[in-house]
């Protein structure tokens, strides 16, 4: 199987870093706490890489064309949303101290 092949198995969202560079992450999941999305996502290069760092990222905004996403950076946010995703399938959720 390809890393083309494995990459289908996840919805990929292309975010814009702080250089303007586009970068492609996996969307591993997708939640809803208090009326507001979250998604944990891996950089799309590292998809095949148990021990990678996946993000949390709020849905701060929207328009016609696009979604705007932030990283979830407040502790007690983090935890609860991070608490959200603990009971997924085929992936384990620990938080850096």
């Amino acid at each position: 199987m390809s890393d083309k092949d494995d990459m289908e198995e996840f919805e990929t969202i292309l975010l814009t870093d702080e250089d303007g560079q586009e970068v492609e992450f996996a969307v591993i999941d997708a939640a809803e706490m208090d009326g507001v999305n979250y998604l944990l996502v891996v950089e799309a290069d590292w998809i095949e890489d148990e021990n990678a760092e996946a993000m949390i990222l709020k849905e701060v905004g929207s328009d016609e064309e696009n979604i705007d996403y932030e990283l979830v950076e407040d502790d007690e946010e983090l935890e609860k949303v991070a608490a959200l995703f603990e009971n997924g399938e085929g992936y384990d959720v620990i938080l850096d101290e």
